[in-house]
């Protein structure tokens, strides 16, 4: 889960996803205008549900194959 106050992105874009095998996140979006479902669409992520102030994220290939 990430909910750093307004860092969120910074934190986003310090994970390697290469490397981290992560296959479910969330992430908080206080103000609902986060750029970060389409960072992590780029990432190999689908946004699977949002409930404020969250955003539930899984990797699309681990979801598409369960």
């Amino acid at each position: 889960s990430v909910d750093c106050e307004g860092s969120e992105m910074q934190v986003l874009r310090s994970v390697d996803w290469d490397r981290m095998n992560i296959l479910a996140v969330t992430v908080e979006d206080a103000h609902s205008d986060s750029p970060a479902p389409e960072y992590m669409a780029t990432q190999g992520y689908t946004l699977l549900h949002k409930q404020w102030p969250d955003l539930f994220f899984v990797k699309t290939a681990w979801w598409q194959s369960i």
